[in-house]
């Protein structure tokens, strides 16, 4: 974040200094500018149809440099994160410029519950 010339006030993990809704954590792991917010894209969440059932399908990237990340999505049926969890299986993986893409799938049906990634 140095190198990139964020604001000393604005390099805590958290904070979002191009306001793109990318916050600095993720912009680092995905080798993104946090200055720039036409950068990166924000991970993405979608439902994929498998024959004739829907699932909730996280995506993210992350640096492969970064040989500390253990990836992981997290589901639920509550917005708050706080019990009732659902098991997430990691649906595909793949390398290209340097990154790593997961995308983490549901095994409850759509049809089923309610769920939040």
């Amino acid at each position: 974040m140095i190198a990139q010339g964020v604001p000393t006030e604005q390099r805590e993990f958290s904070d979002d200094p191009d306001k793109d809704d990318i916050i600095n954590a993720y912009e680092s792991l995905s080798r993104t500018d946090a200055n720039d917010p036409s950068s990166g894209e924000l991970p993405l969440v979608e439902i994929e149809m498998i024959d004739s059932d829907s699932y909730l399908v996280y995506t993210f990237v992350v640096n492969i440099a970064i040989t500390s990340i253990v990836p992981q999505a997290q589901f639920s049926i509550s917005p708050s994160f706080e019990t009732d969890f659902l098991n997430p299986v990691l649906y595909a993986e793949s390398i290209f410029d340097g990154l790593m893409q997961y995308s983490f799938r549901t095994t409850t049906r759509l049809e089923e519950t309610s769920q939040f990634a």
